[in-house]
């Protein structure tokens, strides 16, 4: 039992340093009867296909105009800081989105410590865009 914890932890850690387009989530879930006692346990995996991607807006490269931008905690429970120096000539904006490219949420980032909050959404892996006229950057948010 200790062993098949342990490869299944391994297994999750190699999943989060594979290239997006193969990456591999695994869930472990449980069921319960009505006196609390655990009778099933299952493992759900689920692998991104090639078709599977993050809306082309997306797709850009980190400019250097992000470079000094923090995005914490991370990974997250529920609330999420983004911490940036503010250039009112330049406006940055945020996007949110899952790994099935919807997006979730958008808006202006207007204090220098900007918060999101994620409580309403689901546990998994979402990408966070910043972007202004001058460049763009894609943060990789996991919520738990």
């Amino acid at each position: 039992m200790k062993k098949l914890f342990f490869i299944l932890v391994f297994l999750c850690s190699l999943s989060a340093v594979q290239p997006l387009l193969a990456q591999e989530t695994y869930n472990v879930k449980f069921d319960y009867d009505d006196a609390g006692n655990r009778f099933m346990r299952w493992i759900e995996i689920s692998r991104l296909k090639e078709t599977d991607s993050i809306p082309s807006e997306l797709a850009m490269p980190k400019s250097e105009e992000f470079s000094q931008t923090l995005v914490y905690p991370n990974p997250t429970l529920g609330s999420l800081t983004i911490d940036m120096k503010i250039d009112n000539e330049h406006p940055v904006n945020y996007l949110l989105a899952d790994t099935e490219g919807k997006t979730l949420a958008k808006g202006p980032v207007i204090d220098n410590k900007t918060s999101l909050h994620l409580e309403s959404f689901k546990p998994g892996i979402y990408f966070l865009q910043l972007n202004n006229d001058k460049g763009s950057a894609i943060f990789k948010i996991v919520k738990h």
